[in-house]
């Protein structure tokens, strides 16, 4: 490449300073998109579940996350897995078309765990995730 081409390259491929952006702004701001939106189909879940469920799986379940239609339910007792599993797996999973029409689920999954969204009794969802050790636990 002569020096010609090499300077009509460069004047055709240069980027202005002002146009490039730092990589970490860019994956920092992707990352709270999904994050948001996450949080949203959470929430939506969350309150559409308070209508379905009963008192026993709203004290022992949280919601921990909603993705690729795969809904992962943390239960805070590794004793109530299995039996919380049996009596509202099949249930949620003919329900939660019904009642929350806005996030498409087509999985389940119940596991021990303490982190995720509440399932409060009223209907409506604490305003954000938490983990046991914001409740005391």
């Amino acid at each position: 490449m002569d020096n010609n081409q090499h300077l009509a390259w460069i004047q055709k491929n240069h980027t202005r300073k002002e146009a490039v952006q730092c990589v970490s702004s860019v994956v920092t701001r992707l990352a709270g998109r999904i994050l948001e939106s996450n949080l949203k189909s959470v929430l939506s879940v969350a309150r559409a579940l308070a209508d379905v469920v009963d008192a026993g799986f709203r004290k022992h379940c949280r919601i921990e996350s909603i993705t690729k239609g795969c809904l992962v339910i943390n239960v805070d007792d590794r004793n109530h897995v299995y039996p919380l599993r049996m009596r509202w797996h099949r249930t949620l999973l003919r329900e939660l078309p019904v009642v929350c029409r806005s996030v498409p689920v087509g999985r389940i999954v119940f596991r021990f765990g303490t982190e995720g969204q509440p399932i409060q009794h009223n209907g409506t969802a604490a305003q954000g995730p938490q983990t046991g050790a914001q409740q005391g636990r």
